[in-house]
């Protein structure tokens, strides 16, 4: 399903996201903030990401999983002095990869793309994962994983600090579950970079540009349901009953039997009674 509008940007992001074709992170996330800077030369941002990945392949042939957090944590905090940027979390430029280049200062998740980038310009095995409220990475080395936090400088994450850091989002009753150290695709990080932008967009009651983000969403995921099914609420809230309707049987499209198409079903029956 092609979510968002053709242009040859829009089309460049997309193609950099087709399925099992993300062998470049750093490449599609670049394009994905391109998306809001289209005047942007992308030359200089793309000779930045060369140059982390050179620095990276310089400590190539070490083999522990902590170290090589160390090497990469080195680069990005000490050589090129990137943080995480406290005092601004809803500021959209921390979600965009061009902005967080020119500030070197981001999201976790954003700071994590870089982190990623690096990793496997060296030639390691690393992957974001799903820990609750905060973008952790998973690094492979030969003695096992290590789990490093690319919003606190690349520091590595020990087993009391992830307990800490769990319970400040979920309670002390929260437990540390096996997956939520898992790697999660490509995809699912870049998902969570537009999800942030997403958020920030609903928290200012932009609707126009939460509609925006969620067709970027669908570029990433074309056949999530639960995007079409947001798309749809927005537009209906914002008064534009066809287009909601057009959503509505995009999903159903997908699958007659999901419970997004039951719900959909119902929400088709209130539009055709605003329509007559």
């Amino acid at each position: 399903m092609n979510a968002a509008p053709t242009d040859p940007l829009t089309e460049a992001f997309r193609a950099a996201c087709a399925p099992d074709r993300i062998h470049d992170i750093g490449e599609a996330a670049l394009l994905m903030g391109a998306l809001d800077r289209r005047t942007a030369d992308l030359g200089p941002y793309r000779a930045h990401l060369a140059e982390l990945a050179a620095r990276a392949r310089e400590g190539r042939e070490t083999e522990a999983a902590a170290r090589r957090g160390q090497h990469l944590a080195d680069i990005m905090a000490r050589d090129f002095g990137y943080e995480g940027d406290e005092d601004q979390l809803d500021n959209p430029n921390n979600a965009n990869l061009l902005s967080v280049i020119d500030r070197r200062a981001g999201l976790p998740v954003t700071l994590g793309v870089l982190y990623l980038h690096m990793a496997r310009a060296a030639g390691w095995r690393a992957a974001g994962t799903s820990f609750p409220g905060q973008f952790l990475v998973r690094l492979e080395g030969e003695d096992g994983v290590s789990v490093i936090d690319p919003y606190d400088e690349g520091r590595e994450v020990r087993p009391a600090d992830l307990y800490s850091m769990l319970h400040r989002v979920a309670g002390r009753m929260a437990r540390l579950e096996d997956d939520y150290l898992e790697p999660v695709p490509d995809e699912a990080v870049l998902l969570r970079v537009l999800n942030n932008l997403k958020s920030m967009a609903l928290g200012r009651k932009d609707a126009p540009r939460a509609l925006e983000i969620l067709d970027r969403m669908l570029i990433v995921a074309p056949n999530e349901a639960a995007f079409l099914y947001e798309q749809a609420q927005l537009l209906s809230r914002e008064g534009r009953p066809v287009a909601a309707k057009k959503k509505l049987e995009a999903v159903i499209a997908l699958d007659p039997k999901s419970p997004y198409a039951e719900r959909c079903f119902e929400d088709l029956v209130d539009i055709k009674h605003q329509l007559n």
